[in-house]
């Protein structure tokens, strides 16, 4: 089977929720890239607690934008770095 396009379904997720800073709540904003099933607001949570290192956070809405891409196997060979 020849294959002509790879592509994948990228979510841009805008996540919005609080976190405790000074013992007060704030607002809280952050932006996550996935190309796999879209996360729960827990998923994002524990996420972001991670990565942004405060276990305070707590996602409570998110704005979600997908689109998909592709392009020719042979310009992704040309500009995909190769890991092997």
């Amino acid at each position: 089977m020849y294959i002509k396009k790879i592509g994948r379904r990228i979510n841009t997720i805008t996540c919005y929720g609080k976190r405790l800073r000074d013992n007060e709540f704030e607002d809280f904003c952050a932006v996550v890239i996935t190309s796999e099933n879209m996360p729960t607001l827990e998923d994002l949570t524990k996420h972001l607690r991670k990565r942004e290192r405060d276990q305070t956070l707590v996602v409570n809405k998110i704005d979600v934008d997908s689109s998909y891409y592709k392009m020719s196997v042979e310009d992704f060979i040309q500009k995909a770095e190769r890991t092997d």
